[in-house]
């Protein structure tokens, strides 16, 4: 029997002029140049075909990055909807500062539209293309079935291993850990692991959430991530980074956030309330998990270029386009 590969999805071509690209992209309010990514080299960036390969079947949510700090829910979606129906849009924002964090998305009713959306930011300088598989599929999809390691988060900083077995009393811990720092105080997370699959699937359920200790701490349970889950972690916060750095350096002339609105070099109105996600009708027919966020802490959601290790002078500082990530966590197994 043979092997069967995956192929994107192809569509027949939209057939589009430059002419009419650019008479879109001029419409009111007109699509600005986008904001340069700064350490990716011309030739690393995505072509127009890259761009418009789409992997997931009946996908039609278009990632946008590049956009301006002043982008924000509405003006996109009069970006996008110049292109056809958008079903829903999306500015990602900064929470803190009420300046988009330089990417969105777009879903429209017709992948035609989403082509021709791609054409157009493409053609002014936009990382765009079809979204792909969300962050939290991905790490789903790195998962053991069948492991009964449990991370165990918020505890207190006094708890031992012994304490901590008396908090689950009734159940078989085959084995347990106290991560410690370098001086042997409690970093306040551990690792329990139990019989089965389905002792921990209880364990989660009665006692995730639950207060202990003098200080009435949450404590929070899940399954204890896999070598392959932490490697993504690991991979995805070193992009989101040099993401963040890149676009800091090419919208504003620096790494630096959180900065005064008048530093940047358009009129700067963007310290608003937020609104919420333009949407105009739900559409379940397709199964595929799209990274669609709604919430301005994403930052997933498209495939990133190889990392190229560039040196950055601002000011009189020297910034290194690649820096690694901190570690939210180190676990390890028991």
């Amino acid at each position: 029997m043979g092997v069967s590969t995956f192929e994107p999805t192809k569509t027949a071509p939209v057939v589009v002029s430059d002419r009419t690209l650019d008479e879109h992209l001029k419409k009111d309010p007109a699509v600005p140049k986008a904001v340069p990514a700064v350490f990716t080299p011309p030739g690393q960036m995505k072509t127009l075909d890259q761009s418009l390969e789409n992997r997931i079947p009946g996908n039609r949510n278009v990632y946008i990055r590049g956009l301006h700090p002043t982008t924000d829910d509405d003006l996109l979606f009069q970006f996008a909807s110049r292109f056809g129906p958008v079903e829903t849009s999306k500015a990602i924002i900064d929470t803190a500062t009420g300046a988009c964090k330089g990417f969105g998305f777009a879903k429209f009713f017709d992948v035609r539209d989403s082509e021709m959306c791609i054409r157009g930011f493409h053609r002014l300088g936009y990382e765009v293309g079809f979204a792909r598989e969300s962050f939290n599929s991905r790490l789903k999809a790195e998962g053991d079935e069948s492991s009964t390691n449990l991370y165990i988060s918020n505890l207190p900083k006094a708890l031992t291993e012994v304490e901590l077995a008396t908090i689950f009393l009734g159940y078989t811990i085959q084995s347990s850990k106290i991560l410690r720092d370098s001086m042997g105080n409690s970093r306040g997370v551990g690792f329990a692991r139990f019989e089965s699959r389905d002792v921990c699937d209880d364990i989660i359920r009665k006692f995730n959430g639950i207060g202990i200790g003098e200080e009435g701490l949450q404590m929070n349970i899940r399954y204890a991530d896999t070598p392959a889950q932490k490697e993504l972690k690991r991979v995805t916060a070193e992009r989101r980074q040099f993401r963040t750095n890149e676009y800091n350096i090419g919208a504003y002339g620096t790494p630096l956030v959180g900065m005064s609105p008048t530093l940047y070099n358009q009129q700067s109105q963007w310290r608003r309330t937020l609104p919420h996600s333009r949407r105009t009708v739900t559409n379940t027919s397709s199964n595929a998990t799209i990274s669609t966020p709604t919430s301005s802490e994403c930052g997933a959601g498209a495939t990133i270029n190889a990392d190229p290790i560039v040196v950055v002078t601002v000011g009189n500082e020297s910034l290194h386009s690649s820096p690694s990530a901190k570690k939210e966590t180190e676990e390890e197994s028991v």
